[in-house]
Formats: structure tokens, C-alpha cells, sequence
């Protein structure tokens, strides 16, 4: 992929998944607005003669200044614009509709106004195409990022110039910052520059004025002005957010979070048909707000929407009240006991663990609202209904003795195999760093081994330059060692931490938690975790004050090397000898297949070790290691990792 990657023809209709990626998008469009589009500005104000002299200026310094259309294109494009109403340049240039129209359609307009003149249109439209770049350069008027990814600005002497002109110091930081990677190819620094031209042409002002509302409606442009969207923003997003231009994640992917939800999009997502009905359980979750956490409050709005009300609308349609007949109350408790299939088709049939727990948030629906009808009866009187739900039918102790022994079921059936798990665990994760770092040394088409395997380097014509792939030549399999390299890091990690400490999910997640105290950050966003891999009590002791065996004082989280260790004191008299390394924030994405990554690991289909059963660690690995790793990354924090992470006391 190159610069001119705008000159790709205009996409065909996007297809439902292409809806549904935008989609996904447009909550943080929502929350990041780009910059207003403007019509008056100096550039656009100016004078018919200083405008043409600007343009030619311009021109002067491109390869197509010595064409003969390119010395008459700007007095024709002008002579064009001025046939259109408006006052300045760019209320003109909208007026005349080339913007809407796109490119190459734009074209026909002026060609239509030659015909009219007697003008050979080949001659001046090619003379009125490079004086129009011209006059997106020089900021006498900004097209649309529609326009300029769809051909407009697919010109390299478009972005070189454009640079020139509006902000040479910021492009050479840009540039600089860019060839500073090694991993970047020299095709995805032009994209990049490339990028912010077209950000910069559209709205205006220098690279230093970019926001990140402007990134986000130009990935939404070339999502609709392209037939396959570029991929790698984050190299853009990062350069700029390394520059301080931009403030923002660490990751250009982890815009789409859309923040916690209000009562009402909780509800809203199950589409409820009864309004008033769904106007309550707003309400209720409102009420209870203030006492729950969010994720207490979206579990909630799940059983409360999903499994109670929107399950009754489905089986009853036309019911608009909370006061259930027996028959139907009976018949929800009775699908309740069993999964309909809505988490996937495997799950179809099954037992519903969490019913009874289901039951008693609907009785205490119920219960609440009969109380709060005596406190204020205009708001709840109306709906101060008896409870389908009774007393006997959420008793706990059968439930807790079914919990624990399918608890002990499992953990009798699992660790048999654990050993098993753990080595092949463990030498994956190392035969994926090796491969890794093997074909990081090579160049694209040359030959490397790694691990007891020749694999070949492949060229990143497109998609992230970050990617590492590799082909086999004896089969011809391809592979794309970066992902490869996530999940077996993310597998050894998550299970050493489990087998070692022997904690529940909750706990794991706390260990996060409990050490995001550091900040180091570089210049390509890192995203930085605290793990602790296993306790060791073979550094010796040492107290809170920052000193391990010997006593050499723990470094200052700034002046620590990546890969060198650093003490960490903890409330407990304890401390961490941890290290430092960088993991990029694309990782995170890849977590929520870990659970099938370990049962691959350990041959689960061939039945590798006898007495283990097929699927039994996807299910009950998967759960914890998503809570474990959900932690949550912060920009400008430190990650705590390493081959031994010892507790020292």
C-alpha cells in the first residue's frame, strides 16, 4: 500500500458486516466530534489574482509544472469557481456540488461548464484536477476527506506539498518519529503521512491542532470511500499521541469503549415492546443505582430485561402488566431451568446454573417495589403487584451443596492433566518467542529457524506493518507469528499465575489491581499490566524499604530498563522482584480465545493424557482467565512480567 491509496475506486455497497463494523465506531464518533468543516478563513477570502498566484506558486514546485495544463489550470479553475454562488472560494466550491459528487465524478461538472465555453475538456480538466490539489495545499479550499481519500489526494506531490505549506515542522516530527521504527515499512510511513495530509487538507490548521474526533472521521471516510478500508490506524493515532498532539487510550482500537451504560441503554438492548413496563425497570435501576456497582447493576438489567421480561413478551405476546397469571408465571420458571440457546448453539438445552439466582432478583423486584409503594405511592402504588416468585423456590442450600460439588467434580477430573497442561504451556510460549524473534532478524523472503522449524519471512503488502508473517515452504501454510507469540504468552501467564497461587478469579484480578502504581511509558503506547507469576521465597528477605538480598535500592520506576527487575514493596512486608517489558496494545484483543488455545495445547481432541475429558478445560479456564486479564490497561503505566516473580518476606 502506498500514498496513493486514496486513488482506489469508490466502494460498492457496503455489505451487512461493513454496517455492522461502522457501528461499532459510532459511539466514540459520538464522544469525539471532529472539528467542525469551516467557510470562511483568510485562505478561502482572498482575491481572485492573489488566489491565482498562490496556486501557481504552488504548482511551481511539482513535476507537472512545466505541462502546459498545469500553467492553465488554475485560472480555469478559478474562472469555474466563480461561476458559482457564494462569497468565498469554499462556499463556492460546495456550491458547485464536485464535493458531494466525489471523485471522479466532480469531474463532469467543470467538464460540463468547458463544453459550454468551447474548451476541449481533456486539456483543461487535466490542468483544473492538479490546480484544485493545488488549492487543497495552499488552504484556499478543503474538500471533504470523502473527496481526497477517493482520488483527490492521491498525488504524493500532493502530501509533499501540502507539508510544505502548512506545517513543515510537524510532518518532519511525523516523518521523524516514523523512521524511528523498525518495524514500520517504508509503504506504511507514506500511508501515515499520507493520512495526515488528508486530515490536515479537510479541517485545517496544523498537525498540531489534529484532534481525535478528526482520526475517527477519517477512518470512517475511507471506510466509505474505499473498497477495502486501510488498516493500522494505531501508527497514526500513536505517532500523534507520542508528538502530545493527541491525549487518548493507548490503543486507536479502544476509542470503541463506549463507557459504562445508563439504566436505559441496559434495558434498551433487549427491545422491550411494552413501554410502560420498560419505563420501570428503568426506573428501578435508577433507584438502585446509587447502592451498586456498575457491573452488579448491568447483571441486573440482564435478568431483569433479558431472562424475565423480554423471555414473557416473547412467549406472551401483547402483555403489558407485571401481574402475572399463574400459568404464565409457571411456564417462565420452567424455561428459566434450561439455556434457549442465545450464548450459542452448544449451550442449547443445557442446565441454567444461575436460575435460582434469577429468581430472587425478580423477588426482590417484586418486594421492592411493594416497599416503596408506601413511601411514595403516586410513583409505585400502580404497580405494587403479588410476587410470581415464592420463598421456597429460592432456598440456598441444596444450591450451595450442587456449587461445591460441581466444584470438586472438576477439579478431580483437571488435575490429573495439570502437569501436562503447564509443560506444553510453557514450551509453546517459548517456541513462539523464538519463531518470533527468528523472523524479526530476517528479511521479508528470506529463510529462518526457530524452534526446529524453516519458515520464510513474507512482505506486509497491507493490513497492520506491525504484523510478523511467515509461510512454511514444505506445506505452504501461512502464519502470522505476532498473534501466534499473544496467545501463547497470554496462556503460560494466565495459567501460571493460577496454578501457582491456587487464587479464584477475583483474586487475579485484584493482583492487577493492586500494582498499577507505576508509570512507564514510551513512544509507541505500550499497554502496561502487573502480573505476578508465582511465589519464591529463593531471593532472601527483605523489608518495605525498597532493598532485595543484598540490598541494592530498587531504581526509580522512570530510569528502569525494559527486561531489567525492579523490587516492589507492598503493604504485606513483602515484596515483588518483577521486570519490565513492552506489549503492545493490540494483545488484549486476542484474550478471549485463551481457553481453547490451552485445550489445543494439551491435544484435547486426541485425548493426550488419559482421564481428561474434551472441553472441560475450555470451560473452566476461559471464565477466570477473561476476569484475570480484564483488569483493565492504563496509558503511562508500568507492566510487571518476567520469568520468576518471587514474593520475598
Amino acid at each position: 500500500m502506498t500514498a496513493a491509496a486514496g486513488a482506489q475506486a469508490p466502494a460498492t455497497p457496503a455489505s451487512s458486516r461493513g454496517r455492522d463494523r461502522r457501528s461499532l465506531w459510532q459511539p466514540a464518533r459520538d464522544r469525539f466530534p471532529a472539528r467542525p468543516g469551516a467557510t470562511h478563513w483568510p485562505g478561502a477570502a482572498l482575491p481572485r489574482a492573489k488566489a491565482q498566484r498562490e496556486l501557481a506558486r504552488v504548482l511551481a514546485g511539482g513535476r507537472s509544472a512545466r505541462q502546459g495544463y498545469a500553467r492553465v489550470g488554475p485560472g480555469a479553475l478559478l474562472d469555474w469557481l466563480e461561476d458559482q454562488p457564494g462569497t468565498t472560494w469554499q462556499e463556492r466550491w460546495l456550491a458547485s456540488g464536485a464535493d458531494q459528487a466525489g471523485t471522479p465524478g466532480w469531474r463532469e461538472l467543470p467538464r460540463r461548464w468547458l463544453l459550454e465555453r468551447g474548451r476541449p475538456p481533456a486539456y483543461w480538466l487535466a490542468g483544473m484536477s492538479v490546480a484544485m490539489r493545488a488549492a487543497a495545499a495552499a488552504d484556499i479550499v478543503r474538500p471533504s476527506m470523502h473527496w481526497l481519500l477517493g482520488g483527490g489526494a492521491a498525488n504524493n506531490h500532493f502530501t509533499q506539498a501540502l507539508a510544505a505549506e502548512r506545517d513543515p515542522a510537524g510532518f518532519a516530527r511525523l516523518q521523524g518519529l516514523l523512521d524511528a521504527d523498525p518495524e514500520l515499512s517504508a509503504a506504511a510511513r507514506r500511508v501515515t503521512v499520507h493520512r495526515a495530509a488528508v486530515i490536515v487538507a479537510a479541517k485545517g490548521g496544523t498537525l498540531g491542532e489534529v484532534t481525535i474526533g478528526d482520526l475517527l472521521a477519517e477512518h470512517a471516510a475511507e471506510e466509505q470511500a474505499l473498497r477495502r478500508p486501510c488498516q493500522g490506524m494505531q501508527v497514526i493515532y500513536g505517532a500523534l499521541r507520542a508528538m502530545g498532539v493527541i491525549d487518548g487510550p493507548a490503543a486507536f482500537r479502544q476509542l470503541r469503549a463506549a463507557g459504562p451504560r445508563t439504566p436505559e441503554q441496559m434495558i434498551d438492548r433487549y427491545h422491550l415492546a411494552c413501554q410502560p413496563v420498560r419505563d420501570l425497570l428503568v426506573d428501578y435501576l435508577r433507584e438502585r443505582q446509587p447502592a451498586l456497582d456498575h457491573s452488579t447493576l448491568q447483571q441486573l438489567g440482564y435478568e431483569l430485561g433479558k431472562l424475565f421480561w423480554a423471555d414473557i413478551e416473547q412467549h406472551h405476546p401483547g402483555i403489558s402488566t407485571i401481574h402475572l397469571p399463574d400459568d404464565v408465571a409457571r411456564a417462565w420458571k420452567q424455561r428459566l431451568q434450561v439455556k434457549d440457546g442465545s450464548g450459542g448453539a452448544a449451550q442449547a438445552g443445557t442446565e441454567r446454573v444461575s436460575a435460582r439466582h434469577c429468581l430472587t432478583i425478580v423477588r426482590a423486584f417484586y418486594l421492592d417495589i411493594a416497599q416503596w409503594a408506601l413511601d411514595d405511592p403516586s410513583r409505585w402504588a400502580q404497580w405494587a403487584v403479588p410476587c410470581p416468585v415464592r420463598p421456597q423456590e429460592i432456598t440456598s442450600r441444596k444450591t450451595a451443596q450442587h456449587r461445591k460439588s460441581r466444584m470438586d467434580a472438576r477439579t478431580r477430573e483437571r488435575l490429573p492433566v495439570l502437569p501436562a497442561l503447564a509443560s506444553a504451556i510453557g514450551r509453546q510460549r517459548k517456541d513462539a518467542a523464538a519463531l518470533l524473534g527468528a523472523a524479526r532478524q530476517a528479511q521479508p523472503g528470506q529463510e529462518f529457524t526457530a524452534a526446529g522449524r524453516t519458515l520464510v519471512r513474507l512482505p506486509v503488502r497491507s493490513g497492520s506493518p506491525l504484523k510478523v508473517w511467515a509461510r512454511d515452504p514444505a506445506t505452504g501454510e501461512r502464519a502470522e507469528l505476532t498473534v501466534q507469540e499473544s496467545y501463547a504468552f497470554w496462556a503460560w501467564a494466565a495459567t501460571e499465575v493460577l496454578r501457582h497461587t491456587g487464587i479464584f478469579s477475583r483474586g487475579a484480578k485484584r493482583i492487577c489491581e493492586a500494582f498499577f502504581c507505576f508509570g512507564c511509558s514510551g513512544p509507541w503506547d505500550v499497554s502496561p499490566w502487573v502480573r505476578q507469576v508465582w511465589w519464591n521465597s529463593r531471593h532472601g528477605a527483605c523489608g518495605l524499604d525498597g532493598r532485595v538480598g543484598s540490598g541494592a535500592s530498587a531504581p526509580a520506576c522512570g530510569g528502569v530498563d525494559l527486561g531489567h527487575e525492579l523490587a516492589v514493596g507492598c503493604p504485606c512486608c513483602g515484596e515483588f522482584v518483577a521486570a519490565f517489558f513492552e506489549l503492545k496494545a493490540e494483545v488484549g484483543g486476542l484474550l478471549f480465545e485463551v481457553g481453547d488455545l490451552l485445550a489445543e495445547c494439551v491435544d484435547v481432541g486426541g485425548g493426550a493424557e488419559s482421564g481428561f475429558s474434551p472441553g472441560l478445560l475450555a470451560e473452566g479456564f476461559g471464565e477466570p482467565f477473561l476476569e484475570l486479564l480484564d483488569a483493565g490497561a492504563e496509558a503511562g503505566r508500568a507492566f510487571v512480567g518476567g520469568e520468576q516473580v518471587g514474593l520475598q518476606r
